[in-house]
């Protein structure tokens, strides 16, 4: 999920381990509005904002495995 809240600022939040916890990485002092996008390349899923749709600022990659749970 990509997201931007006033409290939290800009932040891209996932699973890195099937079933397991979520993980953050937050841009603090970002504020809406904003645009936000999740883009996939691949295994490779990007969180990123703009202020204006056309400039936009990589929150971070996570790099996704397929595998299924035993």
């Amino acid at each position: 999920m990509t997201n931007v809240t006033a409290a939290s600022g800009a932040l891209f939040q996932r699973r890195v381990a099937v079933g397991g916890v979520t993980v953050n990485t937050i841009i603090a002092g970002q504020a809406a509005p904003k645009w936000v996008r999740l883009s996939r390349s691949g295994n490779t899923f990007t969180g990123s904002y703009s202020p204006d749709g056309t400039t936009w600022t990589v929150i971070t990659a996570q790099n996704q495995s397929r595998s299924k749970p035993a």
